[in-house]
């Protein structure tokens, strides 16, 4: 445990970056890629590792929490799936599972409360206010058909998440999976390698991404 304890202080590096665009003056909220002056949307899903270090740094009892994808005997209805998926190193970079709205909505909260303190200390006089949220399916299917105007989409499939080649956190890519992810109009964008419509959160085939609103103080 100690071990992925000290991988996610080494990934948060990435994780709470800043970017910036090629006229250096275009600060990118990390983890995104700009859709316009205003919106940005995670380059991902979010991840084990970035779920995992608002689970660390929470007081919340870990027993009390679902972020694991399956039972302590490491195996669920959906076949042999191995223990602890969500804290497994080895899939780090692998979509987290197994979440409920309400949990996507309150990282959302912590994620933008985190980012805008790292960017009120980095940028003293940064006058923009950063707001993390689920986006809706209309600024889903708009930001697919940005990047890949832009030809930065790209796409993994596999017959369940354990098999997705998947050996880093995007950089320039906009990523998807075969997972359907939540929406924050209470719809679910994307066909999941189930093959179903999910109806109940949570599940081992739905996750979510953030969409990040920059506005002025």
């Amino acid at each position: 445990m100690n071990f992925f304890k000290n991988l996610l202080l080494v990934c948060a590096i990435s994780t709470f970056s800043f970017q910036f665009s090629s006229a250096q003056s275009d600060i990118i909220p990390p983890g995104t890629l700009k859709i316009n002056d205003s919106l940005y949307m995670d380059k991902s899903s979010v991840t084990n590792n970035m779920y995992q270090e608002l689970f660390y740094s929470s007081k919340a009892d870990s027993e009390k929490t679902p972020i694991t994808l399956i039972v302590s005997n490491g195996s669920n209805t959906d076949g042999n799936w191995i223990d602890m998926y969500s804290k497994n190193p080895k899939y780090q970079f692998f979509p987290i599972l197994n979440i409920t709205k309400e949990q996507a909505e309150y990282y959302c909260k912590w994620r933008s409360d985190k980012v805008q303190l790292l960017w009120d200390t980095k940028f003293p006089d940064n006058n923009k206010l950063v707001f993390y949220r689920l986006p809706t399916t209309k600024e889903y299917e708009n930001a697919l058909n940005v990047f890949k105007g832009r030809r930065l989409f790209k796409t993994y499939q596999a017959d369940n998440p354990l098999e997705l080649k998947i050996k880093r956190h995007p950089k320039k890519e906009f990523v998807t999976y075969n997972i359907s992810e939540i929406t924050g109009d209470d719809l679910f964008f994307g066909e999941n390698w189930k093959g179903i419509t999910p109806t109940e959160l949570p599940n081992t085939y739905t996750g979510f991404r953030c969409i990040c609103e920059v506005k002025t103080k």
